[in-house]
């Protein structure tokens, strides 16, 4: 499963601006949890996460939010600065669904 970025978006569409990092870095993780729990999977079938931060100062805090989100064994990551306008943090994910793997064909 890919998932497009998901950014620190309210479920009515808002975008949340202006807020301290840690509440946007915790909404945009949640809405990521939320699509793989609507396909029965969760974060940590994650097996490739990209994250694109505004200002790389702002790491610590998200590693540190990103493990309770991830588990014990974290997949293969990307950590990039970009250019956001009016947020801070986006992140996606591709997921592989390991009951899948082992259904017979």
């Amino acid at each position: 499963m890919f998932i497009s970025g998901q950014t620190p978006r309210t479920l009515d569409g808002k975008r949340l601006v202006g807020v301290p990092f840690e509440q946007q870095a915790r909404l945009a993780l949640d809405n990521l949890e939320a699509i793989t729990r609507a396909v029965g999977l969760s974060l940590r079938d994650a097996v490739k996460v990209d994250v694109f931060l505004r200002d790389l100062k702002d790491r610590a805090a998200f590693d540190a939010i990103y493990a309770n989100y991830i588990g014990e064994t974290p997949p293969a990551r990307t950590l990039v600065q970009s250019n956001f306008n009016e947020f801070d943090v986006e992140v996606s994910a591709v997921l592989l669904d390991q009951g899948a793997m082992h259904a017979p064909c």
